[in-house]
């Protein structure tokens, strides 16, 4: 039994709340979606621009955050979970931009909403010889 109570607390600690426990602040009820999940609430993408100093070092990959959403849609609370230093602001500033469709419990109730967002930097290949002619 007291392993179970110190995996629970280690879990909690990790991930934060669990189910749809109202948020302290403002008693709204909290619900915790996964990325796929969540990503079908989108609205509005907003794309960032990619930073000089990473496309000249050739830096590409996924920026991953926890984000908030209100019950308006709104992106309010984000955390940066993983991603290249050189990345993170160019992705932070475009997901505090993005749109989300809000939810609601089956009782019509509106809920705020903790998921993941990420935020994918590709360079462009460049263009053969053959293809350029």
């Amino acid at each position: 039994m007291p392993k179970v109570l110190l995996f629970l607390a280690i879990a909690t600690l990790c991930f934060g709340q669990t189910g749809p426990l109202p948020n302290a602040a403002t008693d709204v009820p909290r619900v915790h979606l996964s990325e796929a999940a969540g990503s079908g609430l989108l609205v509005r993408v907003v794309h960032p621009d990619y930073p000089p100093p990473a496309k000249e070092k050739k830096v590409q990959g996924d920026v991953l955050f926890r984000i908030l959403v209100t019950v308006q849609g709104d992106v309010t609370v984000l955390d940066i979970l993983s991603g290249d230093p050189l990345l993170r602001d160019a992705a932070r500033q475009a997901v505090l931009q993005w749109k989300y469709y809000p939810y609601h419990r089956r009782n019509g109730q509106a809920c705020e909403v903790v998921t993941l967002a990420r935020v994918r930097f590709i360079l462009p290949k460049p263009m053969s010889t053959a293809a350029k002619q």
